[in-house]
């Protein structure tokens, strides 16, 4: 009677080890896949404002910024002419109709810059960052020839290995990044979309 009550709380044990084994074998992908898109989700959302960062940096200078603290700094300090109509439309008339005939008038007003590009409003000072790390994002802008004509290109990107860190190794691809632009095409595309 002793060995076969042993035998069981050995089996129970075993089995009890086993359902462990297989339950955290089945959670740890599901667990890394649920927090891989969370930081995806951040990162994503990032580097969008950084595209649109970089897009207003251009429409005002006519390059891309090569670093962020140059971004940085004219989201923080230049303005941008802003045409507005002044006066009313009659339903009858379109605007040109209506400028014509003088009844609106057109005038540039500067607005500052960050106002203009995040009227919602963006944190600054975390826009370099990569979400969950104290690491920043890797930029580089330049310009390519298409067509006999140079054309400003940036691109900026975050490697897994970074974007992931802290989570589950085997799970990460070491050779995946997040990244939107680039230095070989014209493209403001982000990889994700």
């Amino acid at each position: 009677m002793n060995v076969k009550i042993a035998a069981n709380i050995i089996l129970s044990i075993v089995i009890a080890g086993m359902g462990f084994w297989l339950y955290k074998i089945i959670r740890e992908p599901i667990v890394f896949e649920k927090e891989k898109k969370v930081r995806y989700e951040k990162t994503i959302q990032r580097l969008k404002d950084i595209r649109t960062a970089q897009i207003a940096y251009k429409d005002l200078k006519g390059r891309f910024a090569k670093n962020f603290d140059e971004l940085i700094f004219s989201l923080k300090n230049d303005s941008v002419p802003v045409v507005k109509a002044i006066g009313d439309v009659p339903d009858s008339l379109t605007e040109a109709q209506a400028l014509a005939l003088g009844i609106i008038i057109r005038d540039t007003i500067y607005e500052p810059m960050l106002q203009r590009t995040f009227p919602q409003g963006v944190e600054l000072d975390s826009l370099p960052y990569i979400p969950f790390t104290n690491i920043r994002f890797t930029i580089n802008a330049g310009e390519i020839r298409r067509n006999n004509v140079m054309v400003p290109v940036f691109e900026v990107s975050a490697p897994d290995t970074i974007i992931l860190r802290g989570l589950n190794e085997k799970f990460i691809d070491p050779k995946h990044e997040l990244k939107v632009g680039s230095m070989t095409e014209p493209t403001y595309t982000g990889n994700w979309e």
